[in-house]
């Protein structure tokens, strides 16, 4: 598993974007998340998929 995140600008929310293998893998782990259990976050998962942009660059 691997993570990256970060707040948006204007305050109203943040993104984290989880490498793993399944949505249960990522819903399992948000929801051992202490401050996602204690209802101080709120989540949403968004399935996602880098495009590999390589393949398009001449």
């Amino acid at each position: 598993m691997s993570a990256r995140s970060g707040s948006f600008p204007d305050d109203s929310g943040a993104a984290i974007v989880l490498t793993v293998a399944n949505a249960a893998e990522a819903e399992a782990l948000i929801k051992a998340d202490p401050a996602v259990s204690e209802g101080v976050f709120h989540y949403r998962i968004h399935p996602w998929a880098p495009v590999p942009w390589q393949q398009y660059v001449k």
